[in-house]
């Protein structure tokens, strides 16, 4: 192009000039398929369009969705926008998260009748969990 670009008004100066967006030629296909599922992950997405040609880097990809405007509005996803929210700070070893699960047709050997329940208690930030029966009982 050289310096004939300037006067002509195809270029500014101090301006660069934009590459093209490798993301253009597969954003038909990305809306048609976030269409069909507006969950559908990212990483999924992605893997389909690099299968179909695409050969930018992920973060790019993803950054283009956003820029493009390509995920559909799903009004439950959103319901919380704008809405103020609380930041817990979860320091590891500070706390412990219990969860409860419910085991139908427990063993006889067990003596916990019918339903076995399974506390499992999660310590933030150590990679490993206890398990025990209600009522007391070890396996």
């Amino acid at each position: 192009m050289g310096l004939r670009a300037y006067p002509s008004g195809e270029r500014v100066p101090g301006q660069r000039r934009q590459a093209p967006d490798a993301i253009v030629p597969f954003l038909p296909y990305c809306r048609q398929r976030l269409a069909d599922d507006p969950h559908l992950w990212a990483s999924t997405l992605f893997d389909e369009v690099t299968a179909l040609g695409y050969q930018g880097a992920y973060s790019t990809f993803t950054r283009a969705l956003r820029r493009y405007q390509v995920r559909p509005h799903c009004e439950p996803c959103h319901a919380s926008t704008g809405r103020n929210v609380a930041v817990i700070a979860h320091p590891p070893g500070e706390e412990i998260q219990f969860d409860w699960l419910e085991l139908p047709d427990a063993p006889e050997g067990w003596g916990v009748g019918e339903h076995a329940h399974l506390l499992d208690d999660r310590f933030q930030g150590i990679g490993w969990a206890h398990e025990m029966r209600e009522p007391k009982v070890r396996l």
